[in-house]
């Protein structure tokens, strides 16, 4: 299942070209939204412990994929902001991979989702938690 859908994400960026997510080139071969250099940087993020300065007391661990900069950055923005809902699958990777990496067994896991409002969700193109 996996493979068949690298390989629609290829066909789609094949199909219907779009700038790359990351670095907005332009005509550049595309792998699931990202161009080959911009792919490797977000493959290369490993999620770890990140913590707020000065941390809120009673702050439970967190962990993230990276800093909200960079091609990170823009691939989310570009999803968010940008209409590329293509990127929901590759950006759902990582966000799994972040979650694995947070996940102890002796505690459990809380995702916090933070809802659009209604005005956000028209100028997002849509309602990304959905």
């Amino acid at each position: 299942m996996v493979a068949a859908a690298g390989l629609w994400d290829a066909l789609t960026d094949l199909v219907l070209p779009a700038s790359c997510a990351g670095c907005r080139a332009d005509r550049v071969p595309l792998r699931a939204g990202a161009c080959a250099a911009c792919a490797a940087d977000l493959e290369a993020l490993r999620a770890g412990p990140v913590r707020p300065t000065p941390a809120p007391p009673g702050l439970p661990d967190c962990v993230a994929l990276g800093p909200y900069a960079g091609v990170l950055r823009e691939s989310l923005l570009s999803y968010k902001e940008r209409g590329r809902h293509g990127l929901a699958r590759p950006l759902g990777r990582l966000l799994a991979e972040v979650v694995a990496t947070a996940v102890r067994p002796d505690r459990p896991v809380l995702l916090v989702p933070v809802p659009s409002t209604a005005r956000a969700a028209r100028d997002r193109h849509g309602d990304h938690l959905g």
